[in-house]
């Protein structure tokens, strides 16, 4: 986001682990060529947003701030081309024909621009977030009671994919587990999974953010690399009353494209979340 007087507004420009003096913007000698928007349209993109998490955490409440505002305009600026992001929009009342996409190499400049704050610092979460979403997306299955155990698999992912799954699974499953593959269901599935589940275990990933839509007492239990803990998910459950474990391992990346379940380690924790349910 510039300013007329060609400031960059870094608070929600944002440039991942670089201080504002060495945001890429300012490596630019030329900006690309203008594109004018006449009119009023408010800017909601931000970064990351193929990522489950940014998307529904960092780019959808930034509606909810504008409507909170009073100042929604009919034009959005974002680019929405997953099914996630299309259903999400729509879920909330936005039709494709709201929104303005823009090419990674071009600039826009809008007559009236409303540039929400981001809702909250980055890779973090809010209450109001919390309440937002689960307001939108769980209706009915807000009231759900909890009983099923769930395995999130990885399976469909580029990353983290846990080559020993079936092992796991393997001693999973007598206890009443289910396998499920987030990629497969719409977010009104997903929800519908994290809203009637009494405990899912997962590798650490973007679809954990569904624990938004986790009901109060529930329990959640990750498994992630050692030299990437990510406190993102802690977070959400203490904010939303779930219980927290976590299981590491040893990774030479945060985000290797396999990795390998310590079996044992895992259903001994599980074991013992499942007594104190």
């Amino acid at each position: 986001m510039i300013t007329p007087e060609h400031r960059i507004l870094s608070d929600v420009s944002i440039a991942i682990a670089l201080p504002d003096w060495r945001h890429p913007a300012l490596k630019r000698p030329l900006l690309p060529k203008v594109t004018r928007i006449e009119g009023e349209a408010a800017v909601i993109a931000s970064v990351f947003p193929r990522n489950y998490w940014h998307w529904m955490i960092d780019i959808l409440p930034r509606i909810h701030l504008l409507e909170r505002a009073g100042v929604l305009p009919h034009r959005l600026i974002v680019n929405a081309e997953l099914p996630f992001q299309r259903e999400t929009l729509s879920t909330i009342g936005v039709g494709a024909d709201r929104l303005l996409s823009v090419d990674p190499d071009a600039q826009l400049e809008v007559e009236r621009l409303i540039v929400p704050s981001l809702p909250e610092a980055f890779c973090t979460i809010v209450p109001e977030t919390i309440g937002f979403l689960r307001e939108r997306f769980l209706h009915a299955d807000a009231n759900l009671a909890p009983h099923r155990l769930i395995y999130l698999s990885r399976n469909d992912a580029a990353r983290r994919r846990v080559v020993n799954e079936e092992d796991l699974f393997a001693r999973l499953e007598p206890l009443g587990f289910e396998r499920v593959v987030l990629g497969a269901l719409s977010v009104a599935e997903q929800a519908r999974v994290f809203a009637s589940a009494r405990m899912i275990l997962a590798p650490h990933g973007a679809g954990c953010t569904n624990l938004v839509f986790a009901t109060p007492g529930s329990t959640f239990l990750e498994f992630m690399p050692d030299n990437g803990h990510h406190v993102s998910f802690e977070m959400l459950t203490s904010l939303l009353g779930v219980k927290y474990g976590r299981i590491e391992y040893t990774g030479p990346v945060p985000a290797p494209p396999e990795v390998t379940a310590d079996v044992d380690a895992i259903m001994f924790r599980v074991h013992a979340m499942l007594r104190d349910l």
